[in-house]
């Protein structure tokens, strides 16, 4: 009887000891720990990686692993160069830092070595024009047949097909909207179109008459309020945003924002790009803006392979440079001369930096669409016309 009570006291006691060695043994796992091939346990990390597209193959120090996406475990603390390769595209690479018992991220953009095109219009396009929400393109024609002011949604379809563009306003004897500038509102749902008329009179035909009309782009119809009321709405939306982006923050921060060059903020409102200029270049810097939700507290996760050291680019004059959608990215464009330019997407650490295209393209213009899947230019290749028309550059 006693033996049998000693079993059961054992065996209870077994039971215990293996479900407690073997929970330790499950949250050290989970924790990082492993034991190495000399016996020591050690911490270690993980590298989550991905990109747009998928399907890449991952080297960690010139040694293959998996495909993207995917998370490459057991890395022990240290500087790892991570490669990705896919075919058709340009190789990508970074060197990732590993903190143990920490899961770094890394997203990565991939850049087709030769992308395809697609036509967006065809009767002619002049002065186009972004939204500030970087959802619809406005631009003008000058084709009798089509003159006045259009609309492009930028807005995705399936198998990369493009929406129509629609025009807003013909021109007219008394309205000539395509020879008028055209600017954005703040809320992207309103333009405003600015016409200079010449007088008809053979005594005034130095003089000219200033016309404003303003556009609703959700109604599809002209505005009928004061030009003045309009403008005041427009600057207190402006105002509002502005604010909005900074209520949440200290003040000290708020005086490092207010201190800056800005050129744009990211998309997310994460990030301002900033500028200072130097002799006949620009320096672009990156300023990090301090999350309101951390409460400026630092992050558990390790941001070095994030690492910005400004500036991350010094660029001519004469280079535009824009946010890319995912604000992890900028796009950089320049005119190599009058009708062909040259278009670089890089990393706002200033790392992989890609050239995308190189050919013909108008003023400079380039713009991504909202999910950053293409990239819309001004060009012209049908020699035999003048007309610049809007292309898409598909990087999906």
């Amino acid at each position: 009887m006693k033996h049998m009570e000693h079993r059961r006291y054992y065996y209870l006691v077994g039971t215990f000891i293996f479900i407690a060695v073997t929970s330790l043994i499950i949250t050290l796992l989970a924790s990082g720990f492993r034991l190495g091939s000399d016996g020591t346990i050690s911490q270690t990390g993980i590298i989550s990686i991905n990109s747009a597209p998928e399907g890449a193959l991952v080297y960690i120090n010139d040694v293959p692993q998996d495909a993207t996406n995917t998370n490459i475990t057991q890395l022990k603390p240290g500087t790892y160069s991570v490669r990705l390769e896919k075919e058709g595209f340009v190789p990508w690479k970074q060197d990732v830092d590993v903190v143990s018992q920490t899961v770094t991220r890394v997203d990565s953009l991939l850049v087709p070595l030769y992308p395809s095109f697609n036509p967006l219009t065809y009767t002619g396009v002049a002065n186009p024009s972004i939204a500030p929400d970087g959802q619809r393109i406005v631009y003008k024609s000058t084709n009798p047949e089509t003159a006045g002011i259009w609309l492009l949604e930028l807005e995705d379809r399936p198998f990369n097909l493009s929406t129509k563009p629609r025009q807003l306003l013909a021109d007219t004897e008394n309205r000539p909207y395509s020879t008028g500038s055209v600017d954005w509102s703040p809320s992207s749902n309103e333009i405003k179109i600015t016409m200079l008329i010449p007088s008809t009179k053979l005594s005034e035909l130095d003089n000219s008459t200033t016309i404003i009309e303003y556009f609703s782009i959700q109604s599809n119809e002209l505005l009928t309020s004061s030009i003045q009321e309009i403008d005041d709405e427009w600057k207190i939306l402006a105002s509002t945003e502005r604010e909005a982006l900074l209520n949440n923050l200290s003040d000290t921060h708020v005086a490092e924002i207010l201190a800056l060059n800005i050129h744009s903020w990211s998309p997310d409102n994460s990030q301002i790009l900033h500028t200072i200029e130097k002799d006949d270049q620009i320096e672009y810097h990156v300023y990090n803006v301090p999350d309101s939700n951390t409460n400026n507290e630092p992050t558990p996760t390790p941001q070095s392979h994030k690492t910005i050291h400004n500036p991350i680019l010094t660029l001519p004059r004469d280079y535009v440079v824009r946010w890319f959608p995912d604000s992890s990215h900028l796009l950089i464009t320049h005119q190599t001369d009058e009708t062909n330019g040259a278009i670089e997407i890089v990393e706002i650490m200033g790392t992989n930096r890609v050239q995308v295209y190189s050919g013909s393209l108008s003023q400079s213009i380039a713009y991504p669409n909202p999910n950053g899947s293409r990239i819309i230019i001004l060009a012209r290749f049908n020699q035999e016309s003048d007309a610049y028309n809007l292309y898409g550059i598909n990087l999906r």
